[in-house]
């Protein structure tokens, strides 16, 4: 098995291609069946079409979450161990999210945000959006970091590392990147969102991603 150093070098690689869903993701596979809709108030995404599934862990991502539409899915596991599948989302208003569910190399996933192993990979995903940005001649400034509670709509809560960054161009085109990571379903679920357009619709984005996790 690589190093947990060599593993990231290669996840940092695939990120930087993915950041910002730059290059086109493969098309989403034909549609499957529906997803069954939720009853009572735990219901925190209408349902919707599944068009993607991840096999390990079972989450299901749907054509439609919220405001934003399902353009496509990249898939690493069978060539890269470890760096699992990413999914691509875009709301009409432009904001892009990337959703990437994967081990990251270890050979156990903690259930807690707050364990050694979720740290230091915390701190690699923080150091390659502050590459990414400073490849781009942009000043990264680092607006939140830490963890916050992510209430659910069935009451449950769920502690994610948050982290937001402001690319600053000097052409006064800046940008928002924003980081949600968390473990779920023995799989570390990290959310890259940039481009923000509107904060309600990305909280709801968010929350739902998570409910679909558990």
């Amino acid at each position: 098995m690589q190093s947990f150093r060599a593993f990231h070098r290669t996840l940092a690689a695939v990120v930087w291609l993915l950041a910002g869903i730059a290059l086109p993701l493969q098309a989403a596979p034909e549609i499957a069946k529906p997803v069954p809709a939720a009853s009572g108030p735990a219901a925190s995404v209408p349902a919707a079409p599944v068009v993607s599934v991840h096999a390990a862990s079972g989450i299901a991502f749907p054509a439609t979450v919220g405001a934003f539409k399902l353009i496509g899915a990249r898939h690493f596991e069978a060539q890269h161990p470890g760096l699992g599948s990413a999914y691509g989302y875009r709301s009409a208003l432009g904001t892009t999210a990337t959703v990437y569910v994967y081990t990251g190399g270890l050979k156990e996933i903690p259930t807690s945000v707050e364990h050694p192993a979720m740290v230091r990979l915390h701190e690699q995903t923080k150091n390659e959006i502050r590459q990414h940005g400073q490849s781009r001649g942009a000043l990264v400034h680092q607006s939140h970091d830490g963890t916050v509670p992510i209430k659910l709509n069935n009451g449950s809560e769920v502690r994610v590392l948050f982290d937001r960054f402001e690319l600053i161009h000097g052409n006064g085109n800046n940008e928002d990147s924003m980081l949600w990571l968390w473990t779920a379903r023995a799989h570390v679920v990290k959310i890259r969102m940039s481009d923000n357009r509107s904060t309600e619709q990305s909280l709801d984005f968010v929350k739902a991603i998570i409910a679909l996790s558990q």
